[in-house]
């Protein structure tokens, strides 16, 4: 059974650290939000190889409307936005796929939008063989192999992560409603409640956590950070990123005017 691809990203999903800022606060971080993802994630997708059916992108719509900004980042891309109504992540992502012909095999996978995957990341996935049997009771897929990419530096480091935010999940489902998807447990405890693992093997790093100055959690990996890759300009162009100095300026330009024009609705 030939399987559907589908990313997950949650862009501005709920969280309860929201409920003691302000805001404001808020504000600045989506704005930084979409600086990340138009820099990193969007053409790092738009980059890859492999046949992708689905980009679910999550997004809460209560506070500001930033529709316009996402489709214009992923313009030409397969996305569809999912708006926060009050249901969890996994039911919300259930009733997104309502539409897929069941029974079906469903590939889930995680993707943060300030990250990086692979010009093979989706292709390397969709190669995976797996039995009836195995789809039916649930596989892990990861590749440990991955890399974190200092921005202030432009450099990557390799990074050996199994666990890490980029697992896809292969589940073979005779309705939406029997879904599990990749976020039925935080990534670093899927591989230990899925019935099924595989570890992969790829010649390069299959992904890239960005460690940028907002993101604190990822800013812990630069301690584990000490073989750099020698090849900083092939890996740039692997992922989709280009040096700053080469990057055109008037993207994000954009982007602020279309936010500026948001805010003074």
């Amino acid at each position: 059974m030939e399987p559907q691809f589908i990313l997950i990203s949650r862009f501005n999903w709920p969280h309860p650290v929201w409920n003691t800022r302000t805001e404001q606060e808020y504000l600045d971080w989506v704005q930084g939000r979409l600086k990340l993802f138009a820099d990193f994630t969007g053409p790092s997708v738009r980059n890859g190889h492999g046949k992708i059916d689905r980009w679910l992108i999550l997004v809460d719509l209560r506070k500001v409307d930033i529709r316009a900004e996402l489709k214009a980042i992923t313009r030409g891309l397969p996305v569809q936005l999912v708006e926060y109504v009050g249901h969890d992540l996994v039911r919300s992502v259930r009733a997104a796929l309502s539409d897929l012909n069941f029974p079906a095999r469903v590939m889930t996978c995680r993707l943060d939008t300030d990250d990086l995957v692979g010009a093979s990341f989706v292709k390397s996935y969709r190669a995976v063989e797996i039995d009836a049997e195995e789809a039916r009771k649930g596989v892990v897929l990861s590749f440990p192999g991955g890399a974190v990419y200092a921005a202030n530096e432009q450099r990557f480091y390799f990074s050996s992560y199994p666990e890490n935010p980029f697992l896809c999940y292969v589940e073979e489902r005779a309705s939406a409603d029997d879904l599990q998807t990749v976020y039925m447990a935080m990534h670093v405890d899927m591989i230990e409640v899925s019935a099924h693992v595989r570890m992969l093997h790829t010649f390069r790093p299959a992904w890239a956590s960005v460690v940028h100055g907002d993101n604190v959690a990822n800013q812990s990996l630069m301690g584990v950070a000490r073989s750099p890759f020698a090849e900083t300009r092939k890996l740039m162009r692997y992922f989709g990123i280009l040096a700053p100095a080469k990057q055109p300026q008037s993207r994000f330009a954009r982007l602020r005017r279309s936010w500026r024009k948001l805010l003074q609705r």
